[in-house]
């Protein structure tokens, strides 16, 4: 597994043996509790009486909004009930406050969309053009799509809080370095 300071796109593998949205909250709240901005969304299930399948919504990190992602199908239905339209809808949203230039991006999911080239995909890419570290979560299906879009500049980190929050300490540390160098070698 390779966790390297200098790696600024980071998933965590999804094995079924951590609850992601737990987790990703813990760094939030630990981050946001040190005054550093988070950008992006996190994943919110409501389960329904009478209902097999939760309406999922994605919660606006930096407004608290919560917008419905998901679509009723029934509760016969097998096929994916993700709302495309919401997800670009968000998407495009989260472009809009990359220009606000947040400490981190959390993209709660790499899943098929952005597996697909879109979803999030464009908002990833262009934070990470800017600069911005960008945290994410990936089912082992879609893994070597993470991987093959990463490239170079992803790392897969465990799935523990303190161990996310130490990747982003040491991309902080680099950052903090590569700064320090510049201002040397401009003396």
């Amino acid at each position: 597994m390779t966790q390297r300071s200098d790696k600024i796109f980071a998933a965590i593998r999804l094995n079924g043996g951590v609850d992601i949205n737990i987790l990703l909250q813990c760094v939030v709240d630990r981050l946001q509790s040190n005054k550093l901005s988070v950008q992006g969304h996190l994943q919110k299930e409501i389960m329904l009486p009478d209902r097999c399948k939760c309406d999922t919504y994605l919660e606006n990190l930096m407004n608290g909004d919560q917008i419905k992602i998901s679509q009723d199908l029934g509760n016969g239905a097998r096929g994916c009930k993700l709302d495309n339209s919401m997800l670009l809808k968000l998407s495009d949203i989260a472009m809009r406050d990359l220009d606000l230039i947040p400490d981190l991006l959390i993209v709660n999911r790499f899943g098929r969309s952005e597996a697909e080239g879109g979803g999030f995909r464009d908002v990833i890419g262009k934070a990470i053009s800017m600069g911005i570290p960008v945290l994410t979560a990936v089912k082992e299906e879609h893994y070597p799509d993470w991987k093959l879009f990463s490239d170079e500049l992803g790392c897969e980190l465990p799935s523990d809080c303190d161990n996310v929050l130490d990747w982003y300490g040491g991309i902080l540390r680099t950052t903090i370095a590569e700064a320090n160098k510049h201002v040397s070698t401009a003396r």
